[in-house]
């Protein structure tokens, strides 16, 4: 009797494991795949995102729109904030903005 627990105890845990792989929904698959390319995800849910992919046609156009989006942010330049606040150009430009809109006040209607 006690083989038999052993052994469906160390059956059990496997079994669950599969499970686990084979029973993922859609929002826990794309939360993995998001995960996935933040470099947060483990390697169990990974394999279960990909086996949910297989079966999952809405899943696998997500994955493409999530690498496309990555790609599209690594690839985005972005200019550091210079220290200080503003560049001098954007003070410029706001300066020259002030001013022309100074001298369309200060004229009389009429």
């Amino acid at each position: 009797m006690k083989k038999t627990k052993r052994m469906g105890d160390w059956l059990r845990q496997p079994l669950r494991r599969l499970w686990r792989l084979l029973a993922m929904r859609c929002a826990h698959a794309t939360q993995v795949m998001s995960d996935e390319l933040d470099g947060a995800s483990t390697a169990e849910d990974r394999l279960a995102a990909r086996l949910h992919e297989a079966v999952c046609p809405g899943c696998r156009r997500v994955r493409v729109q999530l690498q496309g989006i990555d790609r599209w942010l690594r690839n985005a330049t972005v200019k550091p904030p210079e220290p200080g606040g503003l560049s001098e150009d954007a003070r410029r430009r706001i300066r020259r903005l002030l001013r022309d809109q100074q001298a369309t006040s200060d004229k009389p209607e009429g």
